[in-house]
């Protein structure tokens, strides 16, 4: 992994353990179990327990682990800290307790070493920053205003392989420009920021009207990926069904598999139709044109999402204006107000482009591709 993206990561999950009070309020939910073990007949433990049990579960729960971008949640997932975070800790500590109902003892030395474990974590987390700061690690996160696209290929992808990683970025490049054609915002706009070779990962700052485009691409992708995930895990449970002994023949089943192929060509040429008809504004005798590079470049992010590649899109709120001249005098009204709706239409596209990146995170990949894409010709131009 990128090590300013992983210091980023690293800062961040501080941050929000932080903020949550997270230790706080563990360490306040096993000091009351243990007032609890050693005062069981005083009704003002179980009380005071109870009370702590339910601030842990109501203050942990953040919005902003679920809404975090796949490859910060895959960074957070290697390192440990998902367990310690969320649902995953509000689940370790509620099946410790359940299974531990009758013997409250156990449940507590079990919520001590979680508490232990925790807080060496956390240690060797401000650890690792503190050292980072040190050697003056930058930690490259999304600056305001700014909206960075990243994909990362798994090394069995490219087949480690120089040929083949020379192919797949000829192809990334492709999908990119006709993105920044139907922005209006040249060939070649959007600037490559970071390379990480663990996994191959590419990291590109765009504009702002690139990545909407690129951001309602991959929301439109996710909704026919995971209808698809969906309709082809029933398809395989049919298929271990019997009926009088008897499986259900491939013949039958085939009739689905080719709809399911004719719906997804289908609703890719609806993508990128409506893709060119949202965002381009340019000369009407390229529109044909244009579309069939951009169902091309819907094609090449719905194959590599299905194939295991992961794809982010994040993007920052620009800092306000001053609404001051250089003197330092207020702004005339009119231009002020120019100003104001401005930065209101900036807010609102960083707020779109995050909420539609964000439905990457949410997709439950397959063990094998279910969309099953044939080849596009478009790759060869």
């Amino acid at each position: 992994m990128h090590l300013g993206k992983f210091s980023a990561a690293a800062k961040e999950i501080l941050e929000i353990l932080a903020r949550h009070q997270v230790e706080v309020r563990l360490n306040a939910l096993v000091a009351a179990l243990q007032s609890q073990v050693n005062n069981p007949q005083d009704p003002a433990q179980t009380t005071g327990f109870r009370s702590a049990y339910q601030v842990f579960l109501d203050q942990i729960v953040s919005e902003e682990i679920r809404n975090a971008p796949p490859l910060t949640l895959q960074i957070w997932e290697q390192i440990g800290a998902l367990r310690f975070i969320d649902h995953a800790l509000q689940q370790t500590v509620a099946s410790t307790l359940a299974t531990n109902n009758i013997t409250p003892q156990l449940a507590l030395q079990e919520l001590q070493v979680l508490q232990r474990a925790f807080s060496a974590f956390v240690q060797s987390m401000k650890q690792i920053d503190a050292a980072f700061a040190e050697l003056k690690i930058e930690t490259d996160p999304v600056a305001e205003g700014e909206y960075e696209f990243a994909i990362a290929f798994p090394r069995s992808f490219v087949q480690e392989r120089i040929d083949v990683l020379e192919g797949e970025l000829h192809e990334l490049n492709n999908a990119i420009r006709h993105f920044e054609e139907i922005a209006e915002q040249g060939v070649g706009s959007s600037r490559l920021k970071i390379i990480s070779s663990t996994d191959w990962q590419f990291y590109l700052q765009m504009t702002s009207i690139v990545a909407a485009c690129v951001a309602h691409a991959i929301e439109r992708i996710v909704q026919l990926y995971k209808g698809n995930l969906e309709i082809t895990k029933l398809r395989l449970e049919i298929e271990k069904l019997k009926v009088a002994e008897r499986s259900v023949p491939e013949d039958v089943l085939k009739p689905l598999q080719d709809f399911l192929k004719g719906v997804i060509k289908e609703e890719i040429e609806k993508i990128a139709k409506d893709l060119v008809e949202t965002h381009y504004k340019g000369d009407p005798g390229r529109k044909n044109e244009l579309q069939t590079g951009v169902r091309f470049a819907v094609h090449y992010l719905a194959d590599r999402i299905d194939r295991g590649a992961v794809i982010q899109i994040v993007a920052q709120v620009p800092k306000e204006p001053e609404y001051k001249d250089d003197q330092g005098k207020d702004l005339p009204d009119k231009k002020k107000k120019e100003l104001l709706d401005a930065y209101a239409k900036a807010k609102e596209i960083v707020h779109t482009v995050n909420a539609q990146g964000r439905a990457l995170a949410r997709v439950e990949s397959g063990k094998a591709p279910t969309l099953q894409l044939e080849k596009s010709e478009e790759v060869q131009k």
